[in-house]
């Protein structure tokens, strides 16, 4: 896919990070109602996997998430639209603590797939999956304004594997910064989650963390 077409699909995050208030729980509702019924089919799969039966788990994992990928499908122009948002109705039956707990395991089961079809060379898929999991997390109301430490080391994981997808594809290289920027600017006030990174032109490859744009 050209730089352009992903341009489009990261507006989603960048979006999100410009205006953190405005994000929509819509998304969160959705994920939440459709792949509940997906967890037994994650558990086979993490069965499969301990079992060494890579490819099996591997494809139960993608089966249990199919129900987030078609309401991510759905909802796309949504977003892009800005279209209103009945989000309120989402924490009248739902604990704070469930909700946090929920959207951290969703979290984790998106970036984790996506490390997989990585390795596996999907690499489309792996960039929606990571994109999906940081827009889970950072559009969730319950998670916004301080980060815990599970949800730190996930948004580190998520921001770094994206940044390395980009910065290795030649054709979209440049995207790297874009994904840089966004992690240390959703990070701000909220104690974490940005690589450690500092500034959107640390050296590419692994943007090595804690470095600071001061001169020599």
């Amino acid at each position: 896919m050209s730089v352009r077409v992903w341009e489009k699909k990261l507006r989603f995050l960048s979006d999100l990070v410009d205006h953190p208030n405005e994000g929509t729980n819509d998304w969160w509702q959705l994920v939440d109602e459709t792949a509940s019924n997906a967890d037994p089919l994650w558990q086979h799969g993490q069965e499969r996997w301990y079992q060494q039966d890579y490819l099996v788990a591997m494809q139960a994992f993608q089966q249990s998430l199919h129900p987030l990928d078609m309401a991510w499908d759905e909802h796309q122009s949504q977003f892009l639209d800005h279209s209103e948002s009945s989000a309120d109705s989402f924490t009248d039956y739902h604990d704070a603590s469930e909700i946090q707990q929920r959207a951290l395991q969703l979290a984790h089961r998106l970036v984790f797939c996506s490390y997989c079809e990585s390795d596996g060379n999907q690499v489309k898929q792996a960039r929606r999956h990571l994109i999906m999991g940081l827009y889970l997390l950072l559009s969730n109301r319950n998670l916004r304004t301080k980060n815990t430490s599970k949800q730190t080391a996930l948004l580190d994981n998520a921001w770094m594997e994206l940044m390395l997808s980009f910065e290795e594809d030649p054709g979209c290289r440049i995207l790297a910064r874009d994904v840089a920027a966004m992690a240390i600017k959703s990070s701000k006030g909220r104690g974490g989650g940005n690589c450690g990174w500092h500034h959107r032109m640390q050296r590419p490859g692994y943007m090595t963390p804690g470095l600071k744009p001061t001169p020599f």
